[in-house]
C-alpha cells in the first residue's frame, strides 16, 4: 500500500486526504492549523467561509468551470442524503439593485450577462419582474446549497479516519520535513502539498504567486429564507459586497469583501455597519418580527479571514513526488471536488509509473 503525507488541513487538504483514503493509499494528514482550533487564525480561511456553490468562472475560464462542476451535483447530493455533512438545499438568489441596473443596462435584461452555469444548475431562471423586491431591477435564481463549515470539515476528517488515515500536528519549514510524519514512521511515496496561503512562505514551494484575499463577514442570529447576493454601486465604498447564506443550524452569514493583498485581520466595523444596513434593505425579513426574527441584528460574531488566492490560478500539478494542489483563492468548496479529483489522478499517474 503506498504512502501519502497530504499537508494541510483546510477543505482542500482534507478533501484530497478523502479521495486518497477512499482509493486505499496509507494516508496521513500533516496540518499546523484545523478547524477544531475554532477562529484565532486568519490564515485558516476553511473555518470562515459562507459557504455555497456559485462559479466564478468566466464563459472561457474552460478549466476553472471544470474545476467547479463535480461539487455541484456531489453537494447536492450529500443534502439529500446525508445530514452529518452539515449541508442544505438553498435557492441562490442573484440581484441587481434598481438604480445600478438602470444606469449599467438601461433598464435592458437582454443586456445582462448570464453565467456559464445556466444551463448546468437545477432550475435556473429568470425571476419575473413582479416577483422582485421594489428595490431590485433584475434577479435570477437557481438550485443551491449552504454548507456549514466547521461540520462538514469534520465530516470529511471522519471520513478519512473511517478510511484508516491519521492526522498529526506539525510546523513544516520545508516541504520536504513532511517525510518525517507519515505514521508507518517509513517515508511517504507521495507527498500533497494543500498548504493554501502558506506556500508563499514554505521552504521548496515558495510560490510568490500567492497572494492573500481578504474578506470580512458577520454572524448573525437572525434567519432569512434565500442564499442572496446583490450588485450595487456604492463609489464611496467600492469594495463592499453583500452576500448572505442561511446556515443548516440558524442565523445566516453576511458579507463581505474580496481585497487582494490585504493583511489586515482586524475588522473594519465601519464596512460591518454598512453590510448589515443593506442586508437590511433587501433582506428585510432579517428584521421582520413576523418572520420570526427579531427587530435588529443579534450579531454572534465579526470574523475576518484571508482566501489563498494564487496569480494565474489554482496549482494543480507534480513535481518530482510532490503534488502540488493550493489556490483557489474563495472557490475552496465548489472547486473542492474537480481539484481534488486531478491531484488524486497525479498521484496515481506517479505511482503507476515504473521504479527505476
Amino acid at each position: 500500500m503506498s504512502k501519502v503525507v497530504v499537508v494541510g488541513a483546510g477543505v482542500t487538504g482534507l478533501t484530497t486526504a478523502y479521495f486518497l483514503s477512499e482509493k486505499g493509499y496509507d494516508v496521513t494528514i500533516v496540518f499546523k492549523k484545523a478547524f477544531f482550533d475554532g477562529y484565532d487564525d486568519a490564515c485558516y480561511a476553511s473555518n470562515f467561509a459562507g459557504a455555497n456553490w456559485h462559479s466564478f468562472a468566466s464563459h472561457d475560464e474552460i478549466e476553472l468551470q471544470e474545476y467547479d462542476k463535480p461539487a455541484y451535483r456531489k453537494f447536492l447530493h450529500l443534502a439529500k442524503t446525508d445530514p452529518k455533512a452539515g449541508i442544505i438545499l438553498k435557492k441562490n438568489v442573484s440581484y441587481i439593485e434598481k438604480e445600478t441596473f438602470a444606469k449599467k443596462y438601461n433598464n435592458d435584461p437582454s443586456k445582462v450577462s448570464h453565467p456559464w452555469f445556466k444551463d448546468f444548475v437545477e432550475d435556473y431562471k429568470i425571476i419575473p419582474q413582479h416577483e422582485l423586491p421594489s428595490n431590485i431591477g433584475f434577479g435570477t435564481s437557481y438550485l443551491g446549497v449552504v454548507i456549514t463549515t466547521p461540520i462538514y470539515l469534520n465530516y470529511l476528517l471522519a471520513k478519512c479516519v473511517e478510511n484508516g488515515a491519521t492526522y498529526k500536528r506539525a510546523t513544516l519549514e520545508h516541504i520536504r520535513d513532511a517525510e518525517k510524519y507519515h505514521h508507518s514512521g517509513i517515508k511517504p511515496d507521495v507527498i500533497v502539498n494543500c498548504t493554501g496561503l502558506l506556500a508563499a512562505k514554505l521552504g521548496g514551494v515558495e510560490d510568490k504567486e500567492v497572494y492573500p484575499i481578504r474578506g470580512q463577514i458577520i454572524v448573525v442570529e437572525n434567519d432569512c429564507k434565500d442564499v442572496m447576493s446583490v450588485k450595487f454601486e456604492d463609489p464611496q465604498n467600492p469594495d463592499d459586497l453583500l452576500y448572505i447564506m442561511p446556515r443548516k443550524e440558524g442565523g445566516a452569514i453576511i458579507g463581505g469583501c474580496f481585497l487582494a493583498d490585504i493583511w489586515n485581520n482586524t475588522p473594519d466595523y465601519e464596512m460591518a455597519n454598512r453590510t448589515l444596513q443593506r442586508a437590511k434593505k433587501y433582506c428585510p425579513e432579517f428584521v421582520d418580527p413576523c418572520s420570526g426574527n427579531p427587530s435588529e441584528f443579534k450579531v454572534v460574531r465579526y470574523q475576518v479571514g484571508f482566501r489563498p488566492g494564487r496569480k494565474g490560478g489554482p496549482k494543480v500539478e507534480i513535481e518530482g513526488n510532490i503534488v502540488h494542489n493550493y489556490g483557489a483563492g474563495g472557490t475552496g468548496y465548489q472547486s473542492s471536488y474537480g481539484t481534488c479529483s486531478k491531484a488524486v489522478s497525479l498521484v496515481e499517474a506517479f505511482l503507476s509509473k515504473p521504479k527505476l
